[in-house]
């Protein structure tokens, strides 16, 4: 097995391509037991390697091009173009759950099903414990509220801050992206966590955020 040396002055990256291309060595990691694959090792020396634990293969091939897929015994060596694209269940899931958060936040959530429920109570004319703990809760945010519109209140008054509202933020964002921006230099997220609100949704109602 051919060795790379290091030697000072060298540059990394050059000596990261040349383990990386053809010419030289890679190890390629797997389970013992279950012969999956764990990961190619970017060193040419073995000697470090615990066999309690682990096997290994030795094969020369470009890793900018190529990478192994499958186990120990059914794997193969495959062009990365041809590997298939691998979709994770909790990333999609992430992102479904980033878009309902930052359109309805929690707070924006309970506003709607607290507001649900007191028609519900006020209809039905439900009482009980359970309703009185829910309206003291209702009381709670309310006050909570009012105070909360009385410091933005504050805030535009005092001419040494800036206010700045959601729909401000929104207006604001959309004049740096506008005629197509975001497409040339990336995602929107990159500019803003409102990225994924719908301006339409409560931004103008009173009492509907903090």
């Amino acid at each position: 097995m051919s060795e790379i040396t290091f030697e000072e002055g060298d540059n990394l990256n050059d000596k990261l391509a040349e383990i990386l291309d053809n010419s030289q060595d890679k190890i390629l990691l797997f389970n013992k037991v279950s012969g999956a694959y764990i990961s190619m090792l970017v060193t040419t020396d073995t000697s470090g390697l615990d066999s309690t634990y682990y096997k290994w293969k030795v094969m020369k091939f470009n890793a900018t091009t190529h990478e192994w897929y499958g186990d120990y015994d059914t794997g193969e060596l495959m062009a990365k173009s041809d590997l298939p694209t691998f979709i994770d269940e909790e990333a999609v899931d992430d992102q479904a759950g980033a878009v309902i958060k930052e359109s309805y936040p929690w707070f924006s959530q309970l506003n709607i099903l607290t507001n649900l429920l007191k028609k519900v109570v006020a209809d039905n004319n439900v009482s009980g414990e359970e309703v009185e703990k829910f309206n003291q809760m209702v009381s709670f945010i309310e006050a909570r509220r009012d105070t909360n519109r009385r410091y933005k209140d504050a805030y535009i008054a005092d001419d040494s801050f800036v206010f700045k509202t959601r729909r401000d933020l929104w207006n604001e964002q959309a004049k740096r992206l506008d005629g197509g921006i975001h497409e040339l230099i990336g995602p929107e997220d990159k500019f803003s966590a409102l990225s994924y609100q719908d301006p339409s949704n409560d931004v103008d109602q009173a009492g509907e955020h903090y």
